[in-house]
C-alpha cells in the first residue's frame, strides 16, 4: 500500500471547488485525483471527469461542520465552479500516493453566493504536510472572482 498524503484546510471558513492532480489530457500520472468539491455528480471539463468528493473512495475527506453548496449560475466559466464545500473547522483530504516524488496540485476557487456565510470575505488557507500553498487569501481585494 502506498503512502498517505494529507492536504489540510484550516481557518474558520475555507472552500474549494476542485483539487486537480495532473493537468494534461495526454499525460495521466499514476496519482491522479480530479475532484469536484461539493458536487453531487461528476463534472466534465475539457475531456476530464471530476468526481464528487462525497462519493469517491480513493481518497478520504475528514471534516466536521462542512456544507456542500451548489449553484446553477451560468455566469461561471466552467461547471467546475458551480459547486464548493465550505469548511467551518480545520478539515483535510488524504490521498493514497503510489509514486514517490513531486506532485502537482491545482486548486480552483470561486465564492458562490451562500446565505450562511460571506464567502467573498472568507479566509482561505491550504496546507500540505510540508508546504503552505495558500495563506489567508480572500477575494475581497481581488479584481477577479475566480482563483486558479
Amino acid at each position: 500500500m502506498g503512502l498517505l498524503r494529507r492536504i489540510a484546510w484550516v481557518f474558520p471558513i475555507i472552500f474549494c471547488s476542485s483539487l486537480v492532480h495532473g493537468s494534461s489530457a495526454e499525460f495521466i500520472p499514476v496519482d491522479n485525483y480530479l475532484i469536484a468539491c461539493g458536487s453531487s455528480q461528476n463534472v466534465s471539463v475539457q475531456g476530464q471527469t471530476f468526481v464528487p468528493d462525497s462519493h469517491e473512495s480513493s481518497f478520504l475527506l475528514e471534516s466536521e461542520g462542512d456544507v456542500a453548496v451548489a449553484s446553477s449560475s451560468s455566469s461561471v466559466p466552467y461547471p467546475l465552479y458551480q459547486s464548493l464545500r465550505v469548511f467551518t473547522q480545520p478539515s483535510s483530504y488524504e490521498f493514497d500516493i503510489r509514486q514517490k516524488g513531486r506532485h502537482w496540485v491545482r486548486l480552483y476557487f470561486h465564492p458562490l453566493p451562500y446565505s450562511g456565510h460571506d464567502l467573498f470575505s472568507a479566509s482561505i488557507t491550504v496546507l500540505t504536510e510540508n508546504f503552505v500553498l495558500l495563506n489567508n487569501f480572500t477575494f475581497k481585494d481581488q479584481k477577479s472572482l475566480y482563483l486558479f
